[in-house]
């Protein structure tokens, strides 16, 4: 599995549009091949704190969902909307614990 954390602050007043713009590519990157999950959470503290995390079965799911026709055009209204990255948040990477297949109900 390969996860993706990353933290971003939106720019006053586009967090209405922010969500509406975001919709389509969440759904699309859902339904993608090797797309476990992909979560899109509001921070407790700031409701214009946005997380993202997501899981995919391998890295170069990771990579095609950024070649998504939905990513690409998502992406240029995203950028324009971020007034900043969350320092030290973004995250990518491999499980340690539970091993691939350890959590069980």
């Amino acid at each position: 599995m390969f996860y993706a954390v990353n933290g971003i602050k939106l720019k006053p007043g586009v967090r209405e549009e922010f969500i509406n713009l975001l919709e389509p590519n969440a759904r699309g990157a859902s339904n993608e091949p090797g797309c476990i999950s992909f979560n899109v959470i509001q921070d407790n503290s700031n409701p214009d704190i946005i997380w993202f995390i997501e899981t995919y079965e391998r890295k170069k799911d990771f990579e095609n969902h950024q070649q998504t026709v939905h990513f690409k055009e998502w992406h240029p209204h995203f950028k324009r909307m971020i007034e900043e990255f969350i320092p030290n948040a973004d995250v990518m990477g491999y499980p340690i614990y539970p091993p691939v297949g350890g959590w069980s109900e």
